[in-house]
């Protein structure tokens, strides 16, 4: 029985490890989403300050160029 135990407890200890790893990797990939919606905003707003001064269809083309 004892050595039945001590299986259950490694298995267990596996398991909670593999949680843990998995919970990690969530917690990063959370974090390079936000870290691209920041991106994101910032050339947004980048690309909305440019834009009044965006006057013919040149210079139009060439910011959606530039952002694509």
């Amino acid at each position: 029985m004892n050595d039945k135990e001590e299986k259950e407890k490694s298995k267990e200890l596996d398991r909670d490890k593999e949680k843990e790893k998995e919970k990690e990797s969530e917690k990063k990939g959370e974090h390079e989403k936000e870290k691209l919606r920041s991106l994101e905003g910032t050339n947004l707003d980048a690309l909305l300050q440019r834009l009044p001064g965006c006057v013919s269809r040149d210079l139009i083309d060439q910011l959606t160029v530039r952002i694509s």
